[in-house]
Formats: C-alpha cells, sequence, structure tokens
C-alpha cells in the first residue's frame, strides 16, 4: 500500500524481520521502502530480538514516541498437532530440515553432519527444493511439501535440525516446536531465541557482528559439533521436549492485539 494511500490520522504498524544486510545485493534501494515506513511508523513489530538489535544498529531509534515490540511467528496448534498421521520412513532416527534452501542455510554442512555420524538408524529427510544433490542413502529428498502436509513429515522425525547462519525467525523452527520436535540450530540469528531449551544451540562460529555481510558466504559448521549435537539429543530426548503453545498463532495473535490496542491509546 503506497503511503499517501493510508487514511489521514491513521495508526501506522510496521512488522519488521529483519532489514537487508548482504553485500551482494542492492540493500539501499530494498531497504529504501521499509525505511520511509520505519521513519514515521507509530509501532514496530520485530519478529525477534536480534532484528530489534539489526534494526537499531543500522537505522538508530525509530520514530519519536513509537513503541516497540517483538512477536515471534506462531504455529496453528490444531494443525502441528502431536498427534496425527505420520509418513512410514525406514530408518529409526529421522532428522527433518526444511527451508527455502540459499547458502546461508548451510544444507551442505548439514549433510556432512549426518555422514560424519557413524549410525546407520540415523537419516536426514529434507523438504523443499534443492538443486544440487548429494546422493547417498541415508540422505532423502522430498521436494517441496505443502503446507497442510508439513506436520506428517514434522511427527515422522526425531528432530529439526536448523544451521542457517543469519536467520531472523524461521517458521519450519516455529512448526517443528509446537509440533514437539526438539531443535538443533547455530548461535546466530534469532533462531536461538526460539529454541530455548527445547534443543541445541552450537557454538558454531563468532558473534555476527551487525555489520553488512557477505550473507551467502558464511562460515562452515564442523561436521564434528553437529554430529555431537545430534548425539546428545539421541541419548536424552525426553529433556528436550516442552509444551510450545507459546509459540501458537493463537497466542501470536493476542500479542498483536495488545499491540495495537497501545499503539491506539497512545
Amino acid at each position: 500500500m503506497p503511503l499517501q494511500s493510508i487514511r489521514p490520522g491513521a495508526r501506522i504498524v510496521q512488522r519488521l524481520d529483519g532489514i537487508y544486510h548482504n553485500l551482494a545485493q542492492d540493500y539501499e534501494s530494498l531497504n529504501r521502502p521499509i525505511r520511509e515506513v520505519f521513519n514515521i511508523a507509530d509501532g514496530i513489530v520485530y519478529q525477534s530480538r536480534f532484528d530489534r538489535r539489526l534494526v537499531r544498529t543500522f537505522w538508530g531509534d525509530p520514530n519519536e514516541g513509537a513503541k516497540e515490540t517483538v512477536i515471534y511467528n506462531g504455529a496453528d496448534l490444531k494443525l502441528f498437532s502431536k498427534n496425527g498421521d505420520k509418513i512410514g520412513f525406514n530408518n529409526i532416527y529421522n532428522i527433518v530440515a526444511s527451508a527455502l534452501w540459499r547458502p546461508h542455510k548451510r544444507l551442505n554442512d548439514l549433510i556432512n553432519g549426518i555422514l560424519f555420524l557413524s549410525n546407520e538408524d540415523v537419516s536426514l529427510i529434507i523438504l523443499g527444493e534443492v538443486e544440487d544433490r548429494v546422493i547417498h542413502k541415508k540422505i532423502h529428498y522430498m521436494g517441496n511439501i505443502p503446507p497442510s502436509e508439513l506436520p506428517k513429515y514434522y511427527r515422522s522425525c526425531f528432530l529439526l535440525a536448523h544451521l542457517a547462519w543469519i536467520d531472523h525467525c524461521p517458521n519450519s523452527v516455529v512448526e517443528a516446536l509446537v509440533t514437539g520436535l526438539p531443535v538443533i540450530c547455530t548461535n546466530n540469528g534469532g533462531t536461538k531465541e526460539l529454541v530455548k531449551d527445547s534443543g541445541i544451540v552450537i557454538q558454531s562460529e563468532p558473534e555476527y557482528d551487525f555489520k553488512l555481510c557477505w550473507l551467502y558466504q558464511p562460515p562452515k559448521v564442523e561436521p564434528e559439533l553437529i554430529a555431537s549435537a545430534i548425539k546428545k539429543i539421541l541419548s536424552n530426548r525426553e529433556i528436550y521436549l516442552h509444551d510450545r503453545n507459546d509459540l501458537s498463532i493463537q497466542e501470536c495473535a493476542k500479542q498483536y492485539i495488545k499491540f495495537f490496542k497501545e499503539v491506539l491509546d497512545t
């Protein structure tokens, strides 16, 4: 919606899942319309605390008097139920990975970690289209899965691995946690805020310095670190299982309504 078409006197709330900071892109042009709204917004909703720090580092404070909050993405508790149909995979311990696969998601690092793990009962289930495939009996490519079918795959797996270098609030992680899966992630971006004690955060690289970066040239995650995290969950999965209704779409909606009221009351 063009800014000039907004009704005079209406309050503006902007939802931010980060900003462009990839040196491989024309980040200034891509950010321009986002920053125009940021500069006049009455309220800012960040998808993670990481996003709030990212935006404030690059752009400083929002519009004077603007309210700010962090609201994570949510998943439908009915759709992503812990109980329901499953896929009949052959292996005992299936690890699922789901993403729009780009270099900073580090799929190849995850595959190397799976292959490094000397456990024939472990396999990797990859959701989403992948151009360059590794042919191995432990690696299974499912292609694009309709959203309504995703819960079947999550319920059929032992954990979800999401090794993106810098991700803001990945829906696949939210969905997996609500479905009852532990998650393995790395230490940068907003993903670890979602995982908390429902999985393992791999300390795989130095903390991101909140500067422009070559996003698609991420640091490598050593296969030993990935294998070690998987082994920990394999040996004692119960300690990572928590009810994550805090990430339900219902709770997410309540937070938005509460924030909209706060903005209107100012």
